[in-house]
């Protein structure tokens, strides 16, 4: 199955692409209610609607295909570190603590980019790429354990039950809101986390954060989040669907006994899990999707040097899509050793630029998801890159191994498209820089330990 979200007369949709069409999940449901029930509920809702006509591909704007609850992006690819540090460090060099674990970083959730969309970078002599291939989490699949999700193969409840003590699915509060507890709206009203309708010009529902309505409705001024209807679009957090109505449009069911799949996120809980094992861990992989982490290398090698980051040199976007494939299509690509052996390509203004085995990570996707749940969590919407891969994954590692900047920098009107093996391909345009305001230095301060007297 294909999961994506998309844009079609002005109106967000969500749902499935199938063969040429895009038909929207049963019951106005998202795909965040679609990722807090799993691949069980995406097979329940493909079940109900893959016979309908849909609307045409080629006439829909497609969008990220996840409002991600956070956006974890590793260093897995040791022939990328390689070439790297090259280029950085003036020698090519593998630090020992890089074997002991698949080291991460966060970014940014809220800089998200969909295909086809053009990047605005800051200013920066060294804009680059990075392709990657990213896992999405979502509820796990039923197991005869209940470790994680049930026994009866109802996504999200020890007991089997759906939804709360009287029956009814969703929240144990019945308050409206997301399963992901993201702001706004997935209606596209002006004020959305989705950012549509609306643009990098500050009106409502603009990717740039700038105020939405006068009205002090959530969404406006204030940074509140929602939507500038006033619709319920969960700044609470609380479990429930974008409809206003408690509960997941799909039905899916939730928990209102504490039981596993309650808010205590205990394992099969929609509100994440922690500790996974490498197995269990597995089972909330619900698909993967084409990630681009469009990086400023001048900007992050000076932020670096400080021991923090990468920050500004990599917070200004990173794009997704087309859409989420369902682990279970991939399946046929894991080899004995549980690697996922697709191939992975970028080209810049069509010129192949970079090749590679996604397999050729230090460590599989399982792993990558149970280290990142360690004494932490792990929820549905929860994105994991599996950083760069080599052989020309990106153009610092091509810098570092020519020693010089060849290919150059990428630079305004350049496209670059990637292409993933089960997946599809992520096209991305560079705009014009964006100049931001000046923060100035450091001053040097005393030190005192108390305030002078006036």
């Amino acid at each position: 199955m294909r999961i994506a979200r998309w844009s079609h007369e002005n109106i967000v949709g969500e749902g499935f692409v199938i063969d040429d069409r895009v038909v929207a999940f049963p019951e106005g449901a998202t795909v965040a209610d679609i990722l807090a029930g799993g691949r069980d509920a995406a097979h329940a809702a493909f079940g109900r609607v893959h016979g309908e006509a849909g609307t045409p591909l080629d006439s829909v704007r497609l969008l990220a295909p996840v409002v991600p609850a956070s956006v974890r992006d590793f260093v897995a690819f040791e022939e990328h570190v390689e070439g790297v540090s090259a280029g950085v460090e003036g020698k090519s060099h593998v630090a020992d603590e890089w074997y002991e674990a698949p080291t991460f970083y966060f970014t940014n959730p809220h800089t998200i980019l969909g295909p086809d969309d053009v990047l605005q970078p800051p200013v920066t002599e060294r804009l680059d790429f990075e392709l990657e291939v990213a896992v999405v989490i979502g509820a796990s699949t039923g197991s005869a354990t209940g470790e994680p999700g049930s026994a009866t193969g109802e996504p999200g409840s020890a007991t089997g039950e759906p939804g709360s003590a009287t029956g009814e699915p969703g929240s144990a509060t019945g308050e409206p809101g997301s399963a992901t507890g993201e702001p706004g709206s997935a209606t596209g009203e002006p004020g959305s986390a989705t950012g549509e309708p609306g643009s990098a010009t500050g009106e409502p529902g603009s990717a740039t954060g700038e105020p939405g309505s006068a009205t002090g409705e959530p969404g406006s001024a204030t940074g509140e989040p929602g939507s500038a209807t006033g619709e319920p679009g969960s700044a609470t957090g609380e479990p429930g669907s974008a409809t206003g109505e408690p509960g997941s449009a799909t039905g899916e069911p939730g928990s209102a006994t504490g039981e596993p799949g309650s808010a205590t996120g205990e394992p099969g809980s929609a509100t994440g899990w922690s500790n996974l094992t490498v197995e269990d861990a597995a089972s909330v992989i619900f698909g993967y999707t084409i990630m681009n982490d469009w990086s400023a290398r001048d900007l992050q090698g000076r932020e670096m040097k400080v021991r923090l980051g990468p920050a500004k040199g990599k917070d200004f976007g990173t794009a997704l899509g087309p859409w989420i494939v369902t682990a279970d299509e991939l399946e046929p690509y894991l080899d004995a050793d549980g690697f996922l052996a697709i191939r992975a390509e970028v080209y810049i203004n069509g010129e192949l630029t970079g090749e590679d085995l996604v397999s050729n990570a230090g460590w599989p996707f399982p792993e990558f998801v149970a280290y990142a749940s360690r004494n932490s969590r792990v929820v549905p919407g929860d994105v994991l890159g599996s950083g760069t891969v080599g052989n020309g994954g990106c153009l610092g590692e091509l810098w570092g191994r020519n020693g010089g900047l060849v290919p150059p920098p990428l630079a305004e009107g350049d496209e670059v498209r990637m292409v993933v093996e089960g997946i599809g391909e992520l096209v991305g345009v560079v705009g014009a820089a964006v100049p931001a305001p000046v923060v100035p230095p450091a001053r040097p301060r005393p030190r005192l330990r108390r305030r002078e007297e006036q």
